[in-house]
């Protein structure tokens, strides 16, 4: 009886190495078949895929993958909210500042929320691919800052900005953001402000300003809208309990 439970014993660890080399050769079977698939389908797969979270699956793989994802035609769509600072800062530095002139759109809401004065990397010409950018937690001073910026982006079409600061410097904020010289759709989320749409009015005629909370009184609304009718003329659109305006 104990020389049977011996070699059960002994047999178990040879059991587990088995398992383990299984699981390895099936995980080479799963590479090989994906390996089949052409380039031009690979490319599709990472038009809807994050380009942090494709390198990170895909840049160890082999040299291949790794051509794929380093060739210099292969746009990248950057999302960095949402994740903890020392993700953020791993890959704005690895991934974010050695890609610039590759990344078509980036998204960095609530991503100075963490620490406000420091700053992972510089948004300036170098970007010269950029075609959205979405901002958040900025101060106005810094949001100025980089609008000055902003214009040496010859391809930004969609800029939007969360912006939970002094409401005052909207109109100043504004009128920096007329200048960039290509943009088509400019979308601000403030504190009392849901949402401000402001195109280029050649391009786009409507503009809407939809505040947030129903407990505003339109003397209230009047008062934040003299900070900005200098930029506009409005006009009231009555909306049930809400208070809606429409910029034309």
């Amino acid at each position: 009886m104990i020389q049977v439970k011996r070699y059960l014993n002994n047999s178990n660890p040879r059991h587990e190495e088995t398992k383990k080399l299984k699981t390895i050769y099936d995980d080479r079977e799963r590479i090989n078949c994906l390996e089949n698939l052409s380039n031009e389908l690979f490319y599709e797969i990472f038009d809807y895929l994050d380009g942090c979270e494709l390198f990170n699956a895909f840049s160890n793989l082999n040299n291949r993958f790794r051509t794929l994802l380093n060739g210099s035609s292969r746009r990248l769509i950057i999302n960095l909210r949402f994740h903890p600072e020392t993700i953020k800062q791993y890959r704005s530095t690895c991934i974010v500042s050695r890609n610039k002139d590759r990344i078509i759109s980036l998204n960095l809401a609530n991503f100075y929320c963490f620490n406000s004065s420091f700053t992972l990397f510089n948004i300036n010409s170098s970007f010269s691919h950029l075609e959205s950018l979405v901002l958040g937690k900025m101060k106005p001073n810094e949001l100025k800052s980089l609008l000055i910026n902003l214009i040496s982006l010859p391809r930004l079409f969609s800029l939007i900005i969360h912006y939970d600061d002094d409401l005052k410097q909207i109109n100043n904020i504004y009128q920096m953001i007329v200048k960039l010289p290509m943009l088509k759709q400019n979308v601000i989320y403030a504190k009392f402000i849901r949402e401000i749409i402001h195109p280029e009015s050649q391009k786009v005629c409507r503009r809407d300003l939809l505040f947030q909370d129903n407990a505003d009184s339109k003397q209230r609304i009047k008062t934040v809208l003299q900070i900005v009718d200098e930029l506009f003329n409005h006009r009231i659109l009555p909306e049930e309990d809400d208070a809606k305006f429409a910029y034309v």
